[in-house]
């Protein structure tokens, strides 16, 4: 988790140095990005202020997701005699 933070600062970084000389303070509420891929009403009611042009995915979608992970998580169907689904078995 730590290295995924740290790239993603670096990149920020990067790209905030390409925008001019700067301190981070002055980004903040600065409205220069944009949502991308995100449904106009969850832009609104979680990024107030971000446009999202492209729209996207909305609550419902993410919901919809996290209900198929949850079922391919937890499979029910398990080889018999087993305490292991069969597709995650491990092999000796």
């Amino acid at each position: 988790m730590l290295n995924y933070r740290n790239g993603i600062n670096k990149g920020l970084y990067k790209i905030m140095s390409k925008m001019g000389i700067s301190t981070i303070a002055s980004y903040r509420c600065s409205k220069l990005f944009e949502a991308v891929g995100l449904h106009r009403d969850l832009s609104d009611l979680c990024f107030q202020g971000v446009v999202s042009r492209i729209g996207g995915a909305s609550f419902s979608d993410f919901q919809q997701d996290l209900q198929n992970l949850s079922k391919r998580a937890w499979l029910k169907t398990q080889a018999a005699g087993s305490r292991w689904p069969a597709e995650v078995r491990p092999q000796w």
